[in-house]
């Protein structure tokens, strides 16, 4: 293969991660949590990674995930080596008192 022929190959890998990656993102937050249960959350996430008295007598629960993916890279000599993408998510949850979630974010 030549040249042209290898980065056209990793462009379109790299282009085809980039949609992945968009569609998973997109795909996190479909549900509209406010005024479910916490137990709901949990039960989809499970365990958070901590939970903090909120002012209101409520409390923050947050999720924190790290995630990687690998892409191909092209080297001059026609061989592949992985590049690795790291990110994290971060899903906060403000839950009332009664354990009804009064508002959330999820940052990727």
């Amino acid at each position: 293969m030549n040249m042209k022929g290898k980065t056209a190959v990793a462009v379109g890998a790299m282009l085809a991660t980039v949609v992945l990656l968009a569609t998973g993102c997109a795909s996190m937050q479909t549900t509209d949590w406010n005024g479910h249960h916490i137990d709901e959350v949990i039960k989809k996430f499970g365990t958070p990674t901590r939970v903090l008295p909120a002012a209101d007598g409520g409390k923050m629960y947050v999720w924190e995930t790290e995630r990687s993916v690998a892409n191909p890279a092209w080297s001059g000599g026609g061989s592949v080596s992985a590049q690795e993408q790291r990110w994290k998510t971060v899903r906060t949850f403000w839950v009332r008192p009664d354990g009804i979630i009064s508002t959330f974010n999820i940052q990727d």
